[in-house]
């Protein structure tokens, strides 16, 4: 969700912290200007344009994002259910990293997962997959709990900023939400506090739940989640699984549990969900005529984005999102292959022809309904925010200030003045030097501008605070100007030191 703290600030941070310096340089907390969220909250809710709300998520199986033109569905996120230290974000797209628990991929490799959490800070990192699933990580709850643990504690210790969200079950089901109540419990139990989450995931396949030992006739789907007694779950038909108004009480059965066991106040991503029935297999007519089918997927898609976009409730809701009862989702798949009845492999609903890897690669038809829907979600904004300062010694008492500035909007900007003080300029802080123009600056993930300062310190002074102001007159339009200013306390030592860039806090997924 809504990502990163500034990990497309690394550019400049990287340029900043190459340089030899003589003051040491630390974000000041005097200004709650200070923290500069990625995405701007707007009266709407937490996204400036609602596609970024929607994602997809990559079939690594069959090819990886780079091979599709991604930039014309104008998704806001993708994930591969897999880390990497250099994602890459076409058209601006955000990131989701995802470590599995799976014991044949358990523990990680700590050294390469440290690598990866400092090279994505403030990145949102979900533990596990289909943790209760006996065809994926087959975990009890009480075998999920500690590897969350110490998952979580290893990711905050190195980032703090990070956002920590646990994985998706299969669907919100009774049986599945029994599981996760058994999990926090199993915490609770263990560590003797609540179970940190920074966010909530849950996946809306709409599947049968029933025992293969007991009925395996009739055990396809999700089956029983591991460590819970039962025979049966929920029961469907495959017509089922692009249900409608089953999906909407999912949706609400999972807020409704989230708000009973009080998480309320924690952003709800749906992080996979889709049509994996085949056409023919979604109506009765379906059968010899599979474009019924067809258009059920389309039809499910939009009306279930519409909802989506759309559902709030006062009592249950996501408050800081306008009560919104879903904060992000993720359809699948951009990629995977249709069910091949021999092999019984792969799923419907697949934006992209599997069979071209060629950029830019083929839309299927659903690929041109998402297009169609999300492509006009988007609204151009621009978000411009400092991002770090370095100071290095210039001879005759003077420093040179290297300041950042990033754009954080889905637009590129063009024109921008950038204004240096000492002191906070709403307390009588003074400029110094003259202003800078920046003549372009590209939309999110691009490198950021950096722009240089010629300062004198004051003498017998040890430590002062500057602040890095962008666009100080409000001549160009934003969808947030809440962090167009950063405070930077800067430390006389007389000797190299490294520079620490700002922390920059997000305060929405």
């Amino acid at each position: 969700m809504r990502h990163k703290v500034l990990g497309y600030i690394l550019a400049a941070a990287m340029l900043l912290l190459a340089i030899g310096i003589m003051l040491a340089v630390t974000p000041t907390q005097a200004s709650p200007a200070d923290a500069t969220p990625p995405h701007p909250q707007t009266s709407d809710g937490l996204y400036a344009s609602p596609n970024e709300r929607i994602g997809v998520g990559v079939a690594l199986a069959i090819a990886d994002i780079t091979h599709y033109d991604v930039s014309q569905l104008e998704a806001g996120w993708y994930s591969e259910w897999t880390t990497r230290a250099a994602p890459t974000h076409p058209n601006g797209m955000d990131y989701v990293q995802l470590i599995s628990t799976d014991s044949r991929l358990y523990p990680p490799d700590w050294d390469d997962l440290l690598v990866k959490i400092q090279s994505n800070p403030g990145s949102l990192w979900l533990i596990g997959n289909e943790m209760e699933a006996t065809y994926q990580e087959n975990l009890t709850p009480e075998q999920y709990a500690p590897r969350y643990h110490d998952v979580y504690m290893f990711i905050k210790s190195v980032d703090p900023t990070a956002q920590v969200g646990i994985g998706g079950v299969i669907l919100p089901s009774p049986l599945r939400l029994q599981w996760l109540d058994r999990v926090l419990q199993a915490y609770q139990t263990r560590y003797g506090v609540p179970m940190p989450i920074d966010v909530w995931t849950t996946h809306m396949q709409m599947v049968n739940e029933v025992s293969c030992s007991y009925d395996p006739y009739n055990c396809w789907g999700a089956e029983i989640p591991v460590g819970i007694s039962a025979n049966y779950g929920i029961t469907m038909t495959t017509e089922d699984n692009a249900r409608y108004d089953l999906f909407i009480q999912l949706v609400t059965a999972m807020r409704t549990w989230m708000n009973q066991r009080g998480f309320r106040n924690k952003p709800l991503i749906i992080s996979e969900y889709g049509v994996l029935m085949p056409s023919t297999y979604l109506c009765a007519q379906c059968g010899e005529h599979p474009e019924l089918g067809d258009a059920i997927v389309s039809s499910f898609m939009t009306r279930t984005f519409q909802y989506l976009l759309t559902a709030t409730d006062p009592t249950i809701g996501y408050p800081p999102d306008g009560n919104r009862l879903v904060q992000r989702w993720m359809w699948y798949a951009l990629n995977d292959r249709p069910y091949d009845f021999e092999t019984g492999e792969g799923f419907n609903g697949s934006l992209f022809d599997y069979h071209n890897l060629a950029y830019p690669g083929t839309l299927t038809q659903f690929g041109q309904v998402f297009k169609d829907f999300v492509s006009a979600l988007k609204v151009p904004y621009i978000d411009l925010a400092p991002a770090g300062l370095a100071a290095i010694p210039a001879g005759g008492g003077t420093y040179t200030l290297t300041a950042g500035v990033t754009n954080l909007g889905n637009t590129s900007a063009s024109n921008i003045t950038v204004r240096l003080y000492n002191g906070d300029p709403a307390a009588g802080g003074t400029q110094i030097g003259s202003d800078i123009m920046i003549a372009s600056l590209g939309m999110r993930y691009s490198t950021p501008a950096t722009v240089q300062f010629v300062w004198t310190p004051p003498s017998g002074v040890i430590s002062q605070t500057l602040y890095v102001v962008v666009d100080p007159d409000n001549v160009i339009g934003e969808s947030n100007k809440d962090n167009n200013k950063a405070g930077y306390d800067l430390r006389y030592l007389g000797y190299p030191v490294k520079i620490l860039l700002p922390v920059i806090v997000k305060n929405r997924p």
